[in-house]
């Protein structure tokens, strides 16, 4: 082999090679109909002769040929590759949005999961949204955000559902709930009631899971009054509280020492159609202890024992 010959890469003179002959176009093939096999795959594919002829280039090849009909093989065969050989950004994405029109979320949040592990500095959002020849499958956005939060990235979980509702492609309740709970534990409340605000304006719809997270956020920021408030306005919409959300609001008012307030919210839950339950009393009878009035506190016992 001439000087010239030896200084041109490997894969430019195999590209001259016919199709055929060509190992890269083998390679891709192989792998191709491993995946494809009409029962999943259960043998690993040996990938200790193929690796001198996989690439970038190939692996997007695999992927366009065998991700959007096999997508959960692919994954498998993608997560297993040895370093430094590893998939893109846009081919767990691909590969995300397979798995989620095939309503196999779970192993969609999972493709995200190892995107976010691989690339921790890529910005996975708009990769996503253009994962596809047609519109992103409305799920992504939300199991985007709750990927970020599996990785403890709450800022970025904000911004990301921030943005993706900007884009008209808003997460879903559940995903926004996940974000609502988790900057309420983290005790950001500004951040929560701009998610919440932004989830209002793209029109996706709260449940009472939703309520409950922005009560307890209410008390938890010591606003138990703006939560009641907040309560008696959510009652004039139309939603109709539960216990959880009741319960939430005693530990808010006895949190302060709002004995009283507790004792009246807890007497006006039967006439509406909410009846207190062991947590209820429990959290009356340690108000009523802390306070030293141990004769209430000891009736308020002898009720719950009675229920």
């Amino acid at each position: 082999m001439s000087k010239a010959v030896s200084r041109i890469p490997s894969s430019t003179l195999t590209s001259l090679l016919p199709r055929a002959l060509n190992p890269h176009v083998a390679v891709v093939d192989l792998i191709t109909t491993h995946l494809t096999a009409d029962a999943e795959p259960t043998k690993t594919l040996d990938l200790s002769g193929l690796l001198p002829y996989l690439g970038q280039d190939e692996l997007t090849a695999v992927v366009l040929h065998a991700g959007h009909s096999h997508p959960l093989p692919t994954l498998r065969f993608l997560i297993a590759l040895p370093p430094p050989l590893q998939p893109s950004p846009p081919h767990l994405a691909f590969l995300a949005h397979s798995l989620a029109t095939t309503r196999s979320f779970f192993h969609a949040l999972d493709a995200l999961s190892h995107l976010l592990r691989l690339h921790p500095t890529h910005d996975a959002l708009p990769t996503l949204l253009l994962s596809y020849q047609t519109a992103p499958h409305p799920s992504l956005p939300g199991l985007l955000v709750k990927a970020l939060l599996r990785r403890a990235r709450l800022r970025h979980a904000f911004h990301a559902a921030l943005r993706a509702a900007a884009s008209g492609f808003p997460p879903d309740t559940v995903a926004f709930n996940a974000l609502l709970a988790a900057l309420s534990r983290a005790e950001r409340f500004n951040e929560l009631w701009a998610a919440r605000a932004a989830m209002s304006r793209a029109g996706v719809r709260p449940n009472a899971h939703t309520f409950n997270i922005l009560v307890a956020a209410l008390c938890r920021g010591e606003d138990a009054e703006r939560a009641q408030g907040f309560l008696e306005e959510l009652e004039e919409q139309g939603f109709e509280p539960d216990v959880v959300t009741y319960n939430t609001l005693l530990v808010g008012y006895c949190r302060r020492g709002r004995l009283q307030d507790a004792l009246h919210l807890f007497d006006v839950m039967p006439p509406r159609g909410v009846e207190p339950d062991l947590v209820s009393h429990t959290v009356l009878i340690d108000g009523l202890c802390k306070a030293g009035r141990l004769s209430d506190a000891r009736r308020m016992f002898d009720r719950m024992v009675v229920l």
